[in-house]
């Protein structure tokens, strides 16, 4: 079940209470994030629920998210939109770059017909825009040079 708070989602269970390993990669806490990891087998999905959790964090998340992705969890996992965990970070850029780094594709389309440059276009969202931009130029062989 899913309950919409601020501008994330938020993973309950039946009982109404989040759901541990949501509730620590959501407040971007990693000891406790590498505790549960420890102290817990989690499936595939709940790895990749709490991945794209993780990347709605509006700060650098970074840590959190090579902690699933190390766990296991999917850089390419998919909604049943389409969307990837990289849509989801283009709302906050500073958790673009882990999961570029290990390998999201920047070829996913949503159900659309959209990719993540493509929402970050249509969002206006500059940091976004430019990470992508780099990182797909990084690709094809024509690094731009950064005005940062």
């Amino acid at each position: 079940m899913q309950r919409t708070q601020g501008w994330g989602t938020r993973l309950w269970f039946r009982t109404g209470q989040p759901e541990p390993l949501t509730e620590t990669v959501l407040l971007g806490d990693s000891l406790g994030t590498q505790a549960l990891l420890n102290s817990h087998k989690f499936s595939k999905k709940e790895l990749n629920r709490a991945l794209f959790g993780a990347v709605l964090s509006s700060y650098d998340n970074s840590a959190v998210i090579k902690l699933l992705l190390d766990a296991g969890a999917d850089v390419n996992a998919r909604t049943t939109d389409g969307t990837t965990p990289l849509f989801n970070a283009v709302a906050h850029p500073c958790n673009l770059r882990p999961l570029l780094d290990s390998g999201a594709d920047l070829g996913a389309r949503d159900k659309w017909g959209q990719d993540a440059l493509q929402l970050a276009r249509h969002a206006t969202n500059p940091a976004a825009m430019r990470i992508l931009e780099d990182a797909k130029n990084v690709g094809t062989g024509t690094v731009k040079k950064s005005i940062f």
